[in-house]
């Protein structure tokens, strides 16, 4: 497998790198220190298998930049130390496949790494307690079928259009279909995203 790794402390990146070279032998590992430095590779025709990055409060204009990565077979893995649950919704809209604390045990990048090659996304226990606490999502909500998919295309960021296209509905549809979770949950998108990785992932 190829990995692109992200960190500006370079302990932290041999820390991970070491971590996946135990866990998967034979990987390919690139490391760089920002993301901004490698953008013009991801952009590039070099293909990762997956992406892993560290975001912080300070990095907003990573969030812009990974929505405006091109659609490629990268599973990008988000590792924070942010604790704050409207942030976390914020990365959990972006085109990720994992979000695994910092604050906890690295060795979670692993279990992020296996199930997102069977899952739509990964999101630790941590971040599970945390947003769960903070919307009181308690109870599963209950999704229909097309409701589930059109969540799963919200989270790798796609737009109403693009939904509608690949399910073959109208975009009226699509947006029918997101007023009737929002009421019938009673909270806005972004919670019921939240709440749709906490109990369906």
């Amino acid at each position: 497998m190829n990995f692109l790794l992200i960190d500006e402390y370079p302990a932290i990146l041999n820390e991970i790198e070491n971590l996946i070279k135990r866990h998967f032998a034979n990987s390919t590992i690139i490391k760089h220190s920002n993301f901004e430095s490698c953008l013009p590779l991801l952009k590039s025709k070099c293909e990762f298998d997956f992406i892993i990055s560290e975001i912080k409060f300070t990095h907003t204009p990573i969030y812009q930049n990974i929505q405006n990565l091109p659609y490629n077979k990268a599973k990008f893995i988000v590792y924070t130390g942010i604790n704050n649950p409207e942030i976390l919704s914020c990365i959990l809209k972006l085109k990720i496949k994992g979000l695994v604390s910092k604050t906890s045990n690295l060795e979670e990048l692993i279990l992020a790494i296996q199930s997102c090659t069977h899952k739509n996304i990964f999101l630790c226990n941590h971040f599970q307690n945390l947003l769960s606490k903070s919307n009181n999502c308690t109870s599963k909500p209950i999704f229909r079928p097309k409701e589930i998919g059109i969540l799963n295309y919200a989270i790798e960021g796609f737009t109403v259009r693009e939904i509608a296209e690949m399910m073959c509905l109208s975009e009226d549809a699509i947006r029918n279909y997101r007023k009737s979770m929002i009421k019938r949950n009673k909270c806005n998108f972004n919670k019921l995203i939240q709440r749709f990785v906490i109990w369906y992932n």
